[in-house]
């Protein structure tokens, strides 16, 4: 028991700290995220336009398809760090309550142990709420970006079937699959 006590007083006194270190590493996952989406977006719209489409000649380059699924799965990975973190926070605001109401059994400010049990819950829930509003900035823009990465990654898969033109950033065309089947067509 007393080595509940001792992990419980250690809680208590600590997981209001423990809270916002957990909210700072998590203010940075939302930073690097839309740093990542910032990034994306630049390769997505190279000059104001999405290269995608379902237009008769579309051009798609092999260099920016892996780019931009680089970056979606970044993005991904980043995103559920940051959604799990925001799970964890009630859970760090009842972890105190629990441990302050643990101490009050050996403690004579009964008053303070309450007041630390509050607070701690309170912590919890808000930054729990401030982050799931940031939620949305996140998660409406990723499923965006991953919907273009996999119609990008789609045109590249789907080049040899039809009107599409896979080019190379720096050579240009590396081939036109449709005039190749055009020419096998009228040779059968």
């Amino acid at each position: 028991m007393n080595g509940l006590n001792g992990l419980a007083t250690f809680i208590s006194e600590k997981d209001n700290l423990i809270i916002f270190i957990f909210a700072g590493i998590n203010i940075c996952v939302f930073v690097a995220s839309l740093v990542l989406r910032t990034i994306g977006n630049s390769i997505r719209y190279p000059r104001g336009e999405l290269v995608t489409g379902t237009a008769a000649k579309v051009q798609v380059s092999r260099k920016t398809g892996k780019k931009l699924r680089g970056i979606g799965r970044s993005m991904l990975v980043l995103y559920q760090v940051y959604a799990n973190l925001t799970a964890v926070f009630p859970l760090l605001g009842i972890m105190g309550t629990v441990a302050a109401l643990i101490t009050i059994s050996g403690s004579s400010d009964l008053m303070e142990n309450l007041m630390v049990a509050l607070t701690t819950t309170l912590n919890g829930v808000i930054w729990a709420i401030v982050f799931k509003c940031l939620d949305a900035i996140l998660s409406a823009p990723l499923d965006s970006f991953l919907g273009v990465v996999d119609s990008v990654e789609n045109l590249l898969e789907e080049a040899g079937k039809g009107d599409i033109e896979i080019v190379d950033e720096t050579s240009g065309v590396i081939a036109d699959r449709k005039g190749e089947e055009d020419e096998s067509e009228e040779n059968s």
